[in-house]
């Protein structure tokens, strides 16, 4: 079981540092309480870690972080760029808001989940913003059906839009387009 999510587009280039590593390891022990994985035993919880992840003091680099995240990553003048993810989901945004510190202002990533739904994160003043994407169907005008009439070989195709629900008949609207009269046909 589990959220599938792809990464759909990203602008989002994290600081291959030791102050941002270290920001990162702190996530140990400043955020345990929001580790999600974890072993139990038979008092309760025995171990806890961030979910899918090896132990953060184990990751040597940014770079290491980001792809035992998940993520596919690419280097580029110091910086680490988000370059895709297609997965299960764990605690990634977790590790956007712990890097939205080093990271530059407007950076984003934007987020397809296994059933359509569209968000995305934004960092804004050192800190990572949620988004929400929300499609608006509106309305253009009246129906109008592009119609390419079958000309002269060689000749190009000429797109003809047709108002089916004009009281001109469809052969007049076309020949008034074209240029040439077209023959109905019944």
């Amino acid at each position: 079981m589990g959220y599938f999510v792809q990464l759909i587009d990203a602008d989002f280039g994290v600081p291959e540092t030791t102050e941002v590593l270290a920001a990162i390891h702190r996530m140990d022990t400043d955020w345990h309480e929001l580790k999600r994985g974890g072993s139990y035993g038979p008092n309760g919880r025995e171990h806890s870690w961030f979910s899918w992840m090896p132990g953060l003091q184990s990751l040597h680099t940014v770079q290491d972080v980001f792809e035992a995240l998940g993520f596919e990553v690419y280097v580029k003048d110091g910086k680490v760029y988000l370059n895709g993810y297609d997965n299960k989901t764990g605690q990634e945004e977790l590790f956007l808001a712990a890097v939205a510190p080093f990271v530059d202002d407007d950076s984003f990533t934007s987020w397809r989940g296994e059933d359509g739904e569209l968000y995305g994160y934004k960092v804004r003043d050192g800190r990572l913003v949620s988004q929400q994407a929300y499609m608006v169907w509106e309305e253009e005008g009246p129906f109008k059906y592009v119609h390419y009439p079958v000309r002269s070989i060689g000749e190009p195709l000429v797109p003809v839009s047709v108002d089916v629900y004009s009281d001109t008949p469809v052969a007049v609207q076309i020949a008034a387009v074209v240029g040439i009269p077209i023959k109905e046909t019944v």
